[in-house]
């Protein structure tokens, strides 16, 4: 079974590339346009990943990272730009990303490291969220003594 990624790229040409890249290593990349399109995909897809355009000028990259933490912690975001601005980054790892690509169309290695990085934080992201599941179930299951 292969790996759904969404990816948020408001040019063409790089989603276009970053699809193609990704596919090529056995993953599904799933595009969205809008806001709406990536909660229904939150919602519906089992998601690792979340590629999300912090320039587009359709969106708001950073709050739409920061919703997608909202509803899924386990999600891991990799914030894209063709900005250079240290400021963008530095916002981006506050509301969430897990990494940061400067132009990926021209960066493969970079996105091929990304994502091993974000598969590592899913994976023990989700070994937290379990074991703190199991926890509460456990609590809720077990009686409160009033000795």
């Amino acid at each position: 079974m292969e790996a759904k990624v969404l990816v948020v790229e408001h040019e063409p040409e790089t989603l276009g590339f970053i699809q193609g890249h990704l596919a090529a290593r056995g993953f599904e990349a799933i595009p969205a346009r809008s806001s709406e399109q990536v909660m229904a995909a939150i919602e519906r897809e089992r998601l690792k990943i979340v590629f999300v355009d912090i320039d587009s000028p359709d969106l708001d990259g950073l709050d739409l990272i920061r919703e997608i933490k909202r509803l899924d912690g386990t999600v891991q975001v990799i914030a894209l730009t063709a900005s250079s601005s240290l400021v963008n980054a530095v916002r981006a790892f506050k509301v969430g990303a897990c990494d940061y690509i400067l132009n990926p169309s021209r960066n493969p290695e970079r996105i091929d490291h990304a994502v091993w990085l974000c598969l590592e934080k899913f994976k023990w992201w989700s070994d937290i969220f379990q074991e703190v599941s199991r926890e509460k179930e456990k609590a809720a299951g077990s009686p409160d003594r009033a000795d």
